[in-house]
């Protein structure tokens, strides 16, 4: 199920951005590594769902999900700054250990409040989470992987 929802997402074309401008295996690590602790994440707050109230979760996800809307509707009219730099083409990194971390930051902010992420916590609630985190961590490496290839 992850390896499917995640083929058409902004992590899987964000990899194959990052594997254009660096090479695809230390892409593929620091992809690979940011799926691994947000999986981790995902499962540990799905844990922590099943402690509350059913009614609490149920508005804190209504909550988050306004808000979300709320910022992405008032961020839409902000103009953009003519002055403000292209990041991507500041300049080179110079370290394999920096383009790792590059491409680990990237997914790792990207990941956060995805549709994996919330259907991780929605699994780990009613199945075994260290199941749940690694078939979709590997789900999610495997999306990388082809990502990184066909970058």
């Amino acid at each position: 199920m992850t390896f499917l929802a995640e083929l058409p997402d902004k992590s899987t074309f964000a990899a194959l951005v990052l594997a254009t401008r660096y090479r695809p295996a230390w892409v593929w690590v620091g992809v690979s590594a940011a799926f691994t602790t947000q999986m981790a994440i995902a499962v540990t707050a799905g844990q922590l769902f099943t402690l509350l109230p059913h009614h609490i979760v149920d508005w804190l996800a209504a909550g988050l999900f306004v808000a979300g809307a709320a910022f992405l509707w008032f961020a839409g009219f902000r103009s953009p700054k003519p002055d403000e730099a292209d990041a991507a083409r500041q300049g080179s990194l110079p370290s394999s250990f920096l383009r790792v971390a590059a491409s680990f930051a990237v997914i790792f902010l990207a990941e956060w409040g995805d549709i994996t992420q919330l259907a991780a916590a929605h699994l780990a609630t009613r199945y075994n989470p260290a199941l749940v985190s690694a078939g979709a961590t590997v789900g999610l490496c495997a999306v990388a992987a082809f990502a990184a290839v066909a970058g």
